[in-house]
């Protein structure tokens, strides 16, 4: 069921008695960190860069609602199995909940507090910004995370709405930043319930009309900026990262420019539906004989690039595994974010240092091959990632936190594609997705050799770095970046 109340808040309910006496709620306030400034330029002007997740870990770290105190309302949480956790991403901001279905009430309170009376105080917002500081710190001594954050950053140009909020931001910050940084997502206007579990519909959506119904409407300063543009460059460069570590290892990365997961390019538009159309849905039999009613189909992109991100990775830890012995690892990702158009593609391996250099090459090989027709997506590669993804989507519809993930933002006006279809459709529209259609996909990607970005990130231990050609050098403590044209 899907609706929306008369202040503007839309509500996504579905009954699912698998979990008995349980029940998951998302609360999504589209946004995110993508409605923050792009640098730390003075010409800026918006929400100020890393307010968004001081924000929201100050949320996270608080819990003073009205007359009740922060312990008062952890204590009841705890005492009634209630969790509530706070997360910010790219494209919105999330409050998940997860309670016995009787606690409905004491629930739906929790989050008209923190809509209409939260408590900003200033050790929640201490304790928020020490959390992000840690994060940052993690970033900065993990070899995955490092290497990806310095590869993202020469993709944007420095965008910082992609980034871990820096430190030294994160200082200059004040709690009216992060305050005022939520309180512009709290706007009833655009604010969405996906809720899932064991309860009676109609009991649950007199109880939304009573606590969140009745709170006072207000207008969203987000919602007409969105859906935001995550801009990648087409002028691919090479980089090296080293991390002082214990442990010799190293991991390969190769990404570069693509339509989000749902099909919109950066610059809004489709890269595959015309301007301004939202697909035509069509049945089963009309999709697997139709290829333009398939391709028109909204869930065309959603699940195709799905159907390709299994086959791209099994192809790659082939040819890196099996083929070349290089690796232990390798993936392939699809990466886009809600209420931001444009994404990219990720693809992922590990290897002994020694052997980074050539995984790299593999990996680019790979890709290229598959690029200009010398290796062919076959209908074996397909048949194994429709199974996957079929069983995937099978599995999660098991649990009330998948359903609610895929139900999350099924009301935004950012993305019409995803809508209630997305559960009817999704096995027709897997069933019936092509060879033909997967290379047309494929072909969506900036795949040329000077489209694409790649980082072999390296942790010192005892490798010598002469072992595989490179030059010598000393990085200094908390590592180094190396750019190579």
């Amino acid at each position: 069921m899907l609706g929306k109340l008369m202040n503007g808040v839309a509500v996504n309910m579905l009954r699912s008695p698998k979990k008995s006496g349980r029940a998951c709620m998302r609360v999504t306030c589209p946004g995110g960190r993508s409605v923050e400034v792009k640098s730390l330029e003075p010409s800026q002007s918006g929400i100020p860069h890393g307010a968004v997740a001081l924000g929201s870990a100050t949320v996270q770290e608080g819990g003073a609602i009205g007359g009740w105190s922060r312990e008062q309302i952890e204590l009841y949480c705890i005492d009634n199995l209630v969790e509530v956790y706070a997360q910010v991403e790219e494209g919105s901001i999330h409050f998940d909940f997860i309670f016995p279905s009787e606690r409905f009430p004491s629930v739906l309170q929790i989050l008209r507090g923190l809509m209409t009376d939260f408590k900003w105080e200033g050790d929640a917002f201490a304790r928020g910004r020490e959390s992000l500081e840690q994060r940052c710190r993690e970033v900065e001594s993990s070899l995955e995370e490092r290497s990806k954050a310095e590869l993202l950053k020469l993709m944007t140009g420095g965008d910082l709405r992609f980034s871990t909020p820096r430190s030294e931001a994160l200082q200059s910050l004040t709690l009216t930043d992060a305050k005022d940084a939520m309180i512009a997502h709290l706007a009833t206007e655009g604010t969405e319930l996906s809720i899932v579990g064991d309860f009676e519909m109609s009991d649950v959506a007199d109880l939304i009309r009573t606590y969140i119904g009745s709170v006072p409407a207000r207008k969203s300063s987000i919602l007409n900026t969105l859906p935001r543009a995550l801009t990648i460059e087409e002028n691919g460069k090479d980089i090296e990262v080293e991390i002082p570590d214990t442990d010799a290892r190293s991991v390969v990365y190769v990404a570069g420019k693509m339509p989000s997961g749902w099909g919109y390019n950066s610059d809004g538009t489709h890269a595959f539906l015309e301007k301004n159309s939202f697909g035509k849905r069509a049945p089963r039999d009309v999709l697997l004989t139709d290829t333009k009613a398939r391709r028109n189909h909204p869930l065309f992109a959603y699940v195709g690039y799905g159907l390709l991100r299994e086959v791209l990775t099994r192809r790659m830890f082939s040819e890196l595994r099996e083929e070349a012995n290089l690796s232990y690892e390798a993936n392939f990702k699809v990466i886009g974010f809600d209420n931001v158009n444009g994404g990219y593609y990720l693809a992922t391996a590990t290897a002994a240092p020694k052997n980074a250099k050539k995984a790299l090459e593999v990996v680019k090989r790979t890709l290229a091959a598959l690029r200009d027709g010398k290796s062919s997506i076959t209908w074996a590669n397909l048949e194994n990632a429709r199974r996957s993804v079929t069983g995937r989507f099978e599995g999660g519809m098991e649990g009330d936190g998948y359903i609610v993930q895929m139900m999350s933002g099924m009301q935004h006006q950012s993305n019409p594609l995803k809508a209630e279809q997305l559960f009817e459709d999704l096995l027709a529209v897997t069933d019936s997705v092509t060879v033909e259609d997967l290379k047309l996909l494929l072909g969506t990607l900036a795949l040329e050799d000077n489209q694409m970005y790649s980082c072999i990130g390296i942790s010192a231990g005892d490798h010598d770095p002469l072992a595989d050609g490179s030059p010598p050098r000393s990085p200094p403590r908390g590592g180094s970046t190396v750019l190579r044209h």
